[in-house]
């Protein structure tokens, strides 16, 4: 990160993941609510999706 970023952001910014790393965050109704449909996995995108990572 030092070749893009000052050091002093570097370090808030990894302290930040530190903090937060396995603590899971409140779910939402935000994409049904913008798209009008229910949000899907992260496994229902990819199988709806792998032929577009083998062309």
């Amino acid at each position: 990160m030092a070749e893009y970023v000052p050091a002093a952001y570097a370090d808030g910014l990894l302290d930040y993941w530190r903090s937060t790393d396995g603590k899971p965050v409140d779910l939402t109704t935000a994409v049904e609510e913008l798209t009008g449909h229910p949000a899907r996995s992260f496994a229902v995108w990819a199988e709806e999706n792998a032929a577009e990572f083998v062309k």
